[in-house]
């Protein structure tokens, strides 16, 4: 048998009316939940997103500071390697510096003749075991004597002065060793 259906008109309560009124304030109830949800889903993408880079921070950047490496690198560019190149020291400061070459340095030398007597005018052949008394240096045998090498032009910047300890007793060998153990010089 088929349903009838009596109105709010019949019974003088607009039915429609409170049943549309009921769902919507279901749906506004709905609306509220969904609206929660979404907010939650954005709070819970923005905590992985901030855990992902506190991860990130901790093994990248705060791993390396536990080295003291990390707190003392400096990079140098050089805009010819073929002219130059430089080495950052940990003390190096920050900034730009710029270098201008004048003109290259030249090796220095320091030469003599060739000696063929010693001292009372024999013939000698001198080799690395030649003794500085047999060259005719006045260098008493028991005590040690001092001599000076002036590096460079005196009264000018970087000029020094070497000494070395010998006596009659040291041979030409000794003195080239002494020599080549200062920096920068080579016998």
């Amino acid at each position: 048998m088929g349903k009838i259906r009596i109105t709010g008109m019949n019974s003088g309560l607009d039915t429609d009316s409170m049943v549309k009124e009921l769902v919507n304030a279901y749906e506004k109830q709905g609306e509220k939940y969904t609206k929660a949800k979404t907010k939650t889903e954005w709070k819970q993408e923005a905590w992985a997103t901030l855990n992902n880079k506190v991860k990130n921070f901790f093994s990248k950047q705060v791993g390396n500071m536990r080295w003291s490496s990390s707190y003392s690198k400096k990079k140098t560019t050089v805009s010819d390697e073929s002219k130059a190149s430089i080495v950052t020291g940990d003390k190096a400061v920050n900034g730009t510096q710029t270098l201008k070459i004048n003109r290259l340095a030249k090796s220095g030398y320091l030469t003599g003749g060739e000696i063929k007597t010693d001292k009372e005018g024999h013939p000698i052949t001198v080799t690395k075991d030649t003794k500085l008394s047999d060259l005719g240096f006045d260098i008493p045998v028991d005590a040690k004597t001092s001599i000076k090498l002036g590096i460079g032009t005196p009264g000018e910047a970087g000029y020094k002065t070497l000494s070395f300890e010998v006596d009659g007793e040291t041979t030409l060998g000794e003195f080239a060793n002494l020599v080549s153990s200062k920096e920068g010089l080579n016998a």
